[in-house]
């Protein structure tokens, strides 16, 4: 089974995303179920779309995140029907076929 295979179908979230612009770069079907969107809706999106936090405290977290100074947060976001769900997120900046992301763990 290759990486990608077993990321999509991993039982819990995941979304890459670019730690300098917070654009979603992927997501598995455990995200597409739980946010509402499909998966090219997500990858159209940034993190700062679903996180109700204002832009500037995400991309606050996400310097930091960046960084390496801390890699768990407390999210709240919102899903495609407008439910706000609290998300436990464990992010880790890695490189992604030469690109920086934030890689959930």
């Amino acid at each position: 089974m290759k990486f990608e295979e077993a990321c999509i179908n991993y039982p819990a979230i995941i979304l890459l995303i670019s730690p300098e612009t917070g654009m979603i770069l992927d997501a598995n079907k455990k995200a597409i179920e739980i946010y509402g969107y499909s998966v090219e809706e997500l990858m159209s999106m940034t993190i700062m779309d679903i996180n109700v936090l204002k832009k500037e405290q995400v991309v606050e977290e996400m310097e930091i995140a960046r960084r390496e100074k801390r890699n768990y947060f407390h999210f709240p976001h919102r899903t495609k029907d407008g439910t706000i769900i609290e998300m436990e997120v464990e992010s880790y900046p890695t490189k992604l076929e030469g690109e920086d992301v934030l890689f959930p763990s």
